[in-house]
């Protein structure tokens, strides 16, 4: 169900102006569209699909009720509900209303909070049916995808269950289960080198064996000389052909003898980014679509994961000594617990990791005792999903080291399972991503912080008055600006260097920040200008706060150049004011503060005074 819709009320009127109150208080919590006649109403409810409709009785169409008659006639717009409201307060017409479909009937003038409680409860009623009316269409295809996916579950358990002695033989019979899991008639697995751009044959359906008449086979293919099948590295992405007989550019042809194909699907298996493998399929009846690369997509990533798997098994059976070796030295920590979140294997990486000196500190301890607790749902969470066949992906952990430290982690789990598809525990493989994270927090302050103060920049301080004023404008409160200027810092530059200028600008900012309130926000506008945005604060307040300011500033005793000042620009904003007429009137306060001698606090010009803009050049010599 699309929730923006119910979000939505139309209303029909030509004369809004009646319920303008009622108008303006819905805005704050919905969408309002407006219509003026019979034929935009039924055009937009039709299009927008509106939690609940208001018509003005009024309207000349409506003598007969006709547009309510309408909505209800259509099955597009009869569930949608309709409130009728009206002058006239006769018995007769609010029957009629009602009769004609309406919900309610609402007589002007009347108590906005009762009609906005009645259209609040329209709106839940009405999202409440649409929500049973969905899950009823939705059990269909639930259904549908369950018995997909368990298909699919049953040909994954059944290829991972499948005693193959070899690798080859594992995917031969893969390969088997996924042409009768499409229903196609062909298919091949190819093995791809990444490095060399390479394709190296590992199976061929034993159908094309039997069909194809090419007397050399090539086992082995280039990238740059394979045609439209290569698209799929190329692209790095499943490609599909239902009309393989078409004109395409990207085909080479086949070479003399290939078996004849009507249509082909070739999906690339990726690890860890890389191609490793891909598979084609041809000569389905129907069509190939979405759901048959959905399922070749999550057959083949089993498959290949248990090919890996054999791989290492094969290569480790010599020695249990190699297979430690190889755990050990992973990058990534890797720990085993029970479907109860106990812990039985721990590597050596994972203790470190976790701040432990060994593993017998951990070993049968509950894993949740090593995840913050504000992670516990999400984990919970993600482990349910496992169980229940999701495919969840690498999450993020906020974990808890022995002496009390904390880091991030990323961790890939799966649930691991017995033969008889019981789960019987949960493998986490983690990695310390704390550097990662702390880099990103840094690259975000950059973006929004003043790299030499470590105040917001002028960038995030235009963000937070717009915030600040939308918030001012919902919560009728007021929002005054404080703008500071260093007086005489030129000089400060020129006679002592710009270190020294950095040292004085640094101090100026630690006293603004303690000398504000917590709800003041401080930021460097620029230069040696700072700006301080006082929600909720009048302008007596601020100026209150500003003279305040300039009295601890005036008292500093700065190291090299001695006694500095400030000089402040002190602006209320105004009804219906703009941010920038706002910031205008601070910054004509700061020019009379420096023009009045500095060391001064200016308050923003009366309202009778009109507001004339600083030329450049008052702006540079200011001081």
């Amino acid at each position: 169900m699309n929730t923006d819709t119910i979000q939505r009320i139309l209303i029909v009127s030509k004369a809004v102006e009646k319920i303008e109150n009622l108008v303006d208080r819905l805005r704050v919590k919905y969408t309002v569209l407006f219509a003026v006649d019979e034929k935009t109403t039924l055009e937009l409810s039709d299009l927008e699909q509106p939690g609940l409709i208001l018509i003005d009785l009024q309207l000349p169409e409506m003598k007969d009720y006709s547009i309510c008659k309408q909505l209800k006639m259509k099955e597009q717009t009869q569930h949608i509900p309709v409130m009728i409201f009206s002058e006239r307060n006769e018995v007769d017409i609010q029957v009629k209303s009602l009769v004609s479909g309406a919900v309610d009937y609402l007589v002007l003038p009347f108590n906005d909070n009762v009609v906005l409680a009645k259209i609040d409860n329209q709106l839940a009623r009405y999202c409440v049916i649409k929500n049973f009316e969905n899950e009823i269409k939705d059990k269909q295809c639930i259904n549908k995808i369950i018995l997909e996916n368990e298909a699919r579950l049953l040909k994954i358990v059944d290829i991972l269950q499948h005693p193959s002695e070899t690798i080859q033989e594992f995917l031969d019979y893969a390969l088997k289960q996924a042409i009768e899991l499409t229903n196609s008639k062909i298919g091949y697995i190819y093995h791809y080198n990444e490095e060399y751009q390479e394709f190296i044959l590992n199976t061929w359906s034993e159908e094309v064996m039997q069909a194809c008449k090419i007397e050399k086979m090539q086992t082995t293919y280039k990238l740059d000389k394979t045609g439209i099948w290569g698209e799929a590295v190329r692209q790095r992405r499943p490609i599909v052909l239902n009309d393989f007989k078409a004109k395409n550019p990207l085909k080479k042809g086949c070479p003399e003898g290939h078996v004849q194909l009507t249509k082909f699907l070739t999906v690339p298996i990726f690890k860890n980014e890389e191609i490793v493998s891909v598979v084609g399929l041809a000569n389905k009846e129907t069509d190939y679509d979405e759901t048959d690369i959905l399922k070749i997509t999550l057959l083949m990533e089993a498959v290949w994961t248990v090919t890996e798997s054999k791989k290492a098994e094969e290569a480790l059976r010599a020695s249990e000594e190699k297979l430690q070796t190889i755990i050990e030295t992973s990058p990534d920590g890797i720990a085993i617990s029970t479907m109860d979140g106990m812990v039985e294997f721990v590597t050596a990486k994972t203790v470190s990791m976790w701040g432990y000196d060994s593993a017998d500190e951990l070993i049968g301890r509950n894993i949740m005792e090593f995840v913050h607790e504000s992670y516990h749902e999400k984990a919970i969470y993600f482990i349910t999903e496992m169980i229940n066949g999701h495919l969840t992906g690498a999450a993020e952990y906020l974990m808890v080291r022995k002496d009390g430290s904390q880091f991030f982690c990323e961790t890939n789990a799966n649930i691991l399972r017995d033969k008889d598809k019981n789960a019987i525990g949960v493998l986490h493989i983690e990695r310390d991503i704390t550097e990662r994270k702390e880099l990103e927090n840094e690259l975000k302050d950059l973006a929004i912080k003043d790299q030499l103060t470590g105040l917001y920049n002028r960038r995030k301080i235009d963000e937070v008055l717009m915030k600040e004023k939308q918030q001012a404008g919902l919560s009728k409160q007021n929002l005054a600006i404080i703008m500071a200027d260093i007086d005489m810092f030129k000089l400060v530059n020129d006679q002592h260097g710009h270190l020294v200028g950095d040292t004085v600008l640094i101090a100026v900012t630690k006293i603004l920040s303690q000398g504000v309130r917590k709800t003041d926000i401080v930021g460097r506008w620029g230069g040696e200008e700072f700006m301080i945005v006082c929600p909720d604060t009048d302008l007596v307040g601020a100026t209150v706060l500003a003279e305040k300011l300039r009295e601890m500033v005036a008292a500093r005793d700065f190291e090299v150049i001695g006694k500095k000042t400030c000089s402040f620009g002190v602006a209320q904003l105004r009804k219906e004011e703009t941010i920038d007429e706002l910031l205008l009137r601070s910054d004509l306060a700061l020019y009379r503060a420096k023009e009045r001698g500095r060391n001064r606090v200016e308050t923003e010009i009366r309202k009778d005074r009109p507001i004339k803009r600083m030329n450049s050049l008052q702006k540079k010599t200011r001081g």
